[in-house]
């Protein structure tokens, strides 16, 4: 992925987009656990993306917080 810097303002929400594949911007992933370039498509699986919420089953974003000047 590229690079990106932004401020973001106390109390703002962001919205996430999550996705398995993204062909041709990136590699297809295989979801075999090995690198696209060591990887035959012949040898591909069906992957599924979980995102697991709910008290037993929290989820979280990380972000650094960078102090300003």
């Amino acid at each position: 992925l590229q690079p990106t810097c932004i401020c973001i303002p106390q109390g703002s929400a962001l919205r996430l987009s999550i996705s398995a594949a993204c062909f041709p911007a990136y590699a297809v992933n295989s979801g075999t656990g090995n690198l696209p370039s060591g990887c035959l498509m012949v040898d591909a699986t069906v992957i599924t993306v979980t995102i697991c919420s709910g008290d037993d089953r929290l989820s979280r974003v990380v972000l650094p917080v960078v102090e300003g000047e």
